[in-house]
């Protein structure tokens, strides 16, 4: 991950690493009881958020995160193959 120092803090955009501001628990996936310290934004509009092995996935709202650094390329290529199946699911289920 390439880390930001604090006096370079930018807006979000995809591919970024972003951390809660405030609420920690923002990031929690409550099947496995663990706290994921950041993820990887794939959409800005919704802000869709991604684990960064892929596993976990969560919708929240930009203003609640900060910006900690940027994905490298093999972490894109998880988080787009996972964005990619989530989309694909949306697209079955609205077949039903």
């Amino acid at each position: 991950m390439n880390e930001l120092s604090n006096d370079k803090k930018e807006e979000l955009s995809v591919g970024d690493y972003v951390a809660p501001r405030e609420d920690k628990d923002l990031l929690y996936d409550s099947w496995e009881q663990h706290n994921y310290g950041k993820a990887i934004i794939a959409s800005l509009d919704p802000f869709f958020l991604i684990s960064e092995c892929g596993k976990m996935t969560w919708l929240s709202h930009e203003k609640d995160f900060e910006k900690v650094g940027e994905a490298e390329r093999e972490v894109l290529i998880v988080v787009m193959e996972r964005l990619s199946i989530e989309y694909f699911a949306t697209l079955v289920a609205s077949f039903d």
